[in-house]
């Protein structure tokens, strides 16, 4: 019976661990890392102090000048590494504005779609603007369907808000920004979805870019090829979102 048991207890420890081997494995394969250049924009200098916590970056202007006391909130795209979103969110912050990059377990927001929620409370935000790409995008726009009164402005890259999240009569201020070749968020869908977000909504199609460019983290399956360098789509996005900030 001892040998019978000791048996048993060994079957099972073998199958846990295969189990966690193929979990770590399949979570290995599933995202999408960070491309190494990411690595330059992790570290302070003089124009912008970066903080890594435990459940998001902090990307905080030194010296600004920017008056509007915005906060940017950003969420990362399904399976990606928030990483990947680095040199945006700290160019965006070399601008004058605070960017806080979200961690998402498991690297999917649908799983903590309420992380500003908490980022507003701890640090005592009071005119806050969501970014999201992708699924994080969409997430985005979910928090701001659910909490109206704590978000001002609303930016989708690549992306657009869940049928039954349906801002088109909020007061939110919206900038939806997608590439003319997204294979995922494709051009047709952003018009599809169009009824559900405000009708002083500003869109910009990005010619010739694609999903993938708007993170560093390499080429995302069912994406096309874009026509412009990732460095081109990121100086277009750039632009935009200052733009827009720079508005609110």
């Amino acid at each position: 019976m001892k040998a019978k048991r000791v048996k048993i207890l060994f079957s099972s420890l073998t199958l846990l661990v295969t189990l966690v081997v193929l979990c770590i494995w399949l979570f290995d394969y599933l995202n999408y890392k960070p491309e190494e250049i990411v690595k330059n924009y992790l570290v302070s200098n003089e124009n912008v102090d970066v903080k890594i916590e435990r459940e998001f970056i902090v990307f905080s202007p030194i010296n600004s000048t920017n008056k509007t006391k915005i906060d940017l909130i950003f969420y990362p795209g399904g399976f990606v590494y928030p990483e990947a979103y680095s040199p945006l969110c700290y160019k965006i912050s070399e601008n004058g504005y605070r960017v806080f990059l979200a961690k998402m377990p498991l690297n999917l927001a649908v799983l903590k779609p309420n992380i500003a929620g908490e980022i507003v409370k701890e640090y005592n935000l009071k005119k806050v603007v969501l970014a999201g790409h992708s699924l994080g995008g969409a997430m985005a726009a979910k928090f701001a369907y659910d909490n109206p009164d704590k978000v001002t402005g609303l930016i989708l890259l690549g992306a657009y808000p869940a049928k039954q999240n349906n801002l088109s009569n909020s007061n939110i201020k919206v900038l939806s920004l997608f590439g003319e070749l997204d294979g995922l968020a494709t051009v047709e869908k952003i018009e599809k979805y169009k009824e559900l977000l405000p009708k002083d909504t500003k869109y910009f199609m990005i010619l010739g870019g694609n999903h993938s460019n708007f993170g560093y983290y390499g080429f995302q399956k069912k994406d096309n090829p874009s026509k412009i360098t990732k460095e081109e789509q990121q100086s277009i996005i750039l632009e935009k979102i200052l733009e827009f900030l720079d508005k609110l």
